[in-house]
């Protein structure tokens, strides 16, 4: 499996619409799939890697968060269910190596608790939960947090306090 950043918008536009997607990743605030438009690829603010195996398998949005950390939301086409974890771990892998970023983290709705498998899967931990934070289908839903750290190498010598 292989990533790399897309600024390519009509296929980030269509992997996030997609039917069995855009419904999962959307609230009730948001507009109709056939009316949605991505956020501007910016270098700063806003990344999209694309996860391929030789055909576009998935979008994976990276949102700034601060200087530190960016939250990921994931897109990956139904072909690649199954294996969605190979695509989070290579999307995580490229933006740890690619970027700045010491932290990723992610929010997944109590009602989908595959994605909070996935995110186990892919190498983040659960580090807590958001009540009341997620309105869809007129339903009010907490948001299980998960995230990953970038590995540091062992600092070769530590002051003594």
């Amino acid at each position: 499996m292989q990533a790399q950043r897309t600024t390519d918008m009509e296929l980030v536009r269509t992997i996030i619409t997609h039917p069995k997607i855009y419904p999962w990743v959307t609230d009730d605030e948001a507009p109709r799939a056939k009316d949605f438009v991505p956020l501007p690829a910016d270098e700063d603010r806003v990344l999209y890697v694309l996860v391929n195996d030789g055909q576009a398998r998935g979008i994976f949005a990276f949102y700034q968060q601060n200087a530190a950390t960016t939250e990921a939301h994931t897109c990956v086409l139904p072909e690649m269910w199954g294996r969605t974890h190979l695509a989070a771990r290579a999307a995580i892998a490229w933006t740890f190596e690619n970027t700045a970023f010491h932290r990723i983290t992610t929010s997944v709705p109590q009602d989908n608790p595959l994605a909070g498998r996935l995110a186990r899967r892919a190498g983040m931990t659960h580090y807590g939960h958001n009540p009341s934070s997620f309105l869809r289908n007129g339903a009010l839903l907490g948001m299980d947090l998960f995230g990953i750290s970038r590995k540091e190498p062992q600092c070769q010598s530590q002051q003594q306090w």
